[in-house]
């Protein structure tokens, strides 16, 4: 728990310890990445979909110091956003390339879905590390379709987005990081999915409509009236190809009346004009 108006440090991960613990009489918590290389005085840093919010006041002895501007209780494995910084870091990770050599011979997937794409070179490293990896196993047989999720402030620069649509198999909106990469924050996420979705039906990629559509429900039975518009939004005005759950299904209590909640809907536009606007 970190309240607001505290002062704590972010560190990269040390495996020597056990997190949080106390340095200096403030709270250290642990971050996946050399945050102090990219970290300045007076940038924000957003914790969890901008659940906790802070300020960085000082970055000293690779330590980044923080004034807690919004607190709350900082959850394991949660993202970390720095919309004013310019975060270098490889696109395709140790991991990924790991993960990819494995699961790609092994299963042949149907889409490789890339995260945090800024330009249409990141889509071009990816397919030609796929190709090697594909060459190296012998199989010719086989290339994944890829699905880029758009949720960078770069990948949403006029210069960028539609080379990226274009050289896309299918877009997936991922309004959780574009809300926080963008500025001001959440208040561009709907502009900019009415842009995304435009020129994916011009260029005739399916897209899907992602993030926080029945968060609520995550711990709630029912939707709220703005989660029901939302859904409506997706499924009747923008046409999405399709809507995904996550947190909601992931890890909430009502994961099936989700799925439910959603399926009426869908099935409810398919005669959308007829009973509701004609009846």
């Amino acid at each position: 728990m970190i309240n607001t108006g505290d002062t704590i440090i972010i560190e990269k991960q040390n495996p020597n310890h056990t997190y949080p613990y106390l340095q200096q009489d403030l709270q250290v918590l642990p971050c996946q990445f050399h945050i102090e290389e990219f970290a300045k005085p007076g940038q924000p840093i957003l914790i969890d979909d901008g659940k906790i919010s802070c300020e960085v006041t000082k970055v000293s002895d690779q330590r980044v110091y923080c004034r807690v501007n919004h607190g709350g209780v900082v959850k394991s494995n949660k993202g970390v956003n720095m919309p004013l910084s310019d975060i270098e870091i490889d696109f395709l990770v140790d991991r990924d390339r790991d993960f990819l050599s494995q699961v790609l011979p092994a299963i042949r997937p149907e889409y490789v879905a890339p995260s945090f794409v800024k330009t249409i070179k990141d889509l071009e490293k990816l397919k030609a590390f796929i190709q090697e990896i594909l060459k190296q196993r012998q199989i010719n047989d086989y290339f994944p379709k890829v699905c880029t999720k758009i949720e960078m402030g770069e990948a949403v620069k006029p210069e960028n987005l539609e080379a990226i649509i274009q050289a896309s198999d299918m877009i997936m909106i991922a309004r959780g990081d574009l809300a926080l990469e963008t500025l001001p924050n959440h208040i561009k996420v709907p502009f900019y999915q009415e842009k995304i979705k435009r020129l994916c039906q011009k260029h005739k990629k399916p897209f899907i409509v992602a993030t926080q559509i029945l968060e609520t429900m995550t711990d709630n039975p029912v939707p709220t009236r703005a989660e029901m518009s939302d859904l409506y939004r997706a499924v009747c005005l923008d046409n999405a190809d399709f809507v995904m759950l996550s947190g909601e299904s992931a890890g909430g209590k009502f994961p099936t009346k989700c799925v439910q909640i959603m399926h009426d809907m869908i099935h409810l536009s398919k005669n959308f004009i007829e009973t509701i606007i004609n009846p």
